[in-house]
């Protein structure tokens, strides 16, 4: 991987002198902000002839086959879908272990699935494709004949299942959620999508158990953090949403652009423009919302970690008149400027300029990608949850406060654990009560 982390290459080394043999294949173009753990290591053929390797250079993420002695890579099974991602944490493609197939997932549109892919001929057989739901970390049996794997959707936690690779079905190996009563706190959504800036932007819609009041259900539109990530058919990115759901709250999730999992131009359309375009995307699901005949599009808010805190502060300053109230959660760098000048991880700083240019020669997209420098533009209240270690959201709460803006903070330690969010997700819910349900609007 090269100092931007943007080229990558696989080499052959001598496990007993560390010498450096040859190159087997390069890659180009794939910003890999978690320190190489995406483009992942080049994994060789139990037969010893070919090395599995990931690339984007199709314009998705899909496993590639390269020969170890040299010569031109070929794909595995390419597919309009990025393979074996949510990232590295879903686990890699695994050989089969006489070398012949690979087990992988496809991930379409948040819905992931186990297929097997011939080497030879590249023949795909799709095992386990659930209506809705999450396929990751594939693993062979020993002797080839099972994979196993985990599961999970946005109402079911982890567990470990087991199936034959000749097909069938799966074979639940273990129950997680320790209470079993508890299924019945947690919600399924509806897959949805709007069209925005000639975007269509896919998302997930959670309803609430109970018919909507008169005029609809308030809502909240929950920003996915990253800006490269996505919410899936999995259980951890909407974990919290379900305790709004209970509470009379519809939650729309949105894979703005930016988001991975929809392709390289996806990704790669809030380049240059954090804070605005794709802060458009999430301003035109409020509006979708309002187009719904059980939702009040009047009653919404926005929400998120990290950079859905981002967003949400930006929401504040920059769409002043989108929401209702706007509920930063944790780690939301709301001055880039201030953040690139004083940033020491290298993970960032590639990122920074990879996605928004140098600040030297870039100053300006970094102060209207920085919410803090519009504090005096809050038209909205904000309740601003942070972390011990959130020291921008802290400097965001004292100069909108500098304008008598209504802006209240709350610090927490560990503010992502349990004993924390039995503190702050009660409060949280009592702000949007107030500010969302209320007869009047409470602001100005």
């Amino acid at each position: 991987m090269d100092q931007w982390w943007i080229h990558h290459d696989v080499i052959s080394i001598d496990a007993a002198t560390g010498a450096r043999e040859r190159l087997i294949v390069s890659d180009r173009d794939w910003m890999d902000y978690r320190t190489g753990q995406e483009f992942g290591p080049g994994q060789v053929s139990p037969r010893g002839d070919l090395v599995l390797f990931r690339s984007y250079r199709s314009g998705w993420i899909n496993w590639w086959l390269a020969p170890m002695e040299g010569g031109e890579p070929r794909p595995l099974a390419p597919e309009a879908a990025d393979q074996s991602s949510q990232k590295p944490f879903r686990g890699y493609a695994r050989w089969s272990p006489d070398g012949a197939r690979v087990a992988y997932t496809s991930n379409l549109r948040g819905r992931q699935i186990l297929r097997i892919a011939s080497v030879d001929d590249g023949t795909v057989q799709t095992l386990f494709a659930p209506e809705m739901g999450l396929v990751a970390n594939p693993a062979w049996s020993p002797d080839g004949s099972r994979i196993a794997f985990t599961f999970d959707t946005p109402a079911q936690v982890p567990d470990l299942f087991v199936m034959d690779a000749a097909g069938g079905e799966p074979t639940r190996l273990t129950h997680s959620l320790p209470d079993p009563s508890l299924a019945d706190a947690f919600f399924m959504p509806e897959r949805v999508s709007y069209e925005n800036d000639g975007l269509t932007i896919n998302s997930y819609l959670f309803r609430p158990p109970e018919p909507p009041p008169p005029g609809g259900y308030p809502a909240i539109v929950w920003v996915h953090g990253g800006p490269s990530s996505q919410f899936e058919d999995g259980w951890r990115r909407h974990a919290d949403a379900h305790y709004f759901i209970k509470h009379g709250y519809a939650v729309l999730a949105p894979n703005i652009r930016g988001s991975s999992g929809f392709g390289w131009e996806h990704e790669e359309a809030n380049n240059g423009c954090w804070a605005r375009c794709d802060l458009d995307d999430v301003v035109a699901g409020a509006r979708y919302l309002g187009t719904l005949p059980d939702i009040d599009g009047d009653r919404v808010a926005v929400t998120g970690v990290s950079y859905g805190a981002y967003l949400s502060f930006a929401a504040s300053t920059f769409a002043p008149d989108a929401f209702r109230a706007a509920v930063p959660l944790r780690e939301g760098y709301a001055n880039r400027i201030q953040l690139v000048e004083s940033e020491s991880a290298l993970a960032n700083i590639n990122m920074y300029q990879y996605e928004l240019g140098l600040l030297t020669e870039n100053r300006e997209t970094f102060r209207r990608a920085s919410p803090t420098l519009f504090a005096q533009d809050v038209g909205m209240p904000l309740l601003i949850i942070a972390g011990e270690g959130d020291v921008q959201m802290r400097a965001f709460a004292t100069e909108a406060a500098r304008y008598y803006k209504p802006v209240t903070y709350e610090r927490y330690d560990d503010v992502a654990g349990r004993a924390a969010r039995l503190q702050w997700m009660p409060r949280m819910l009592a702000f949007l009560d107030r500010h969302l349900t209320a007869d009047v609007d409470l602001w100005p």
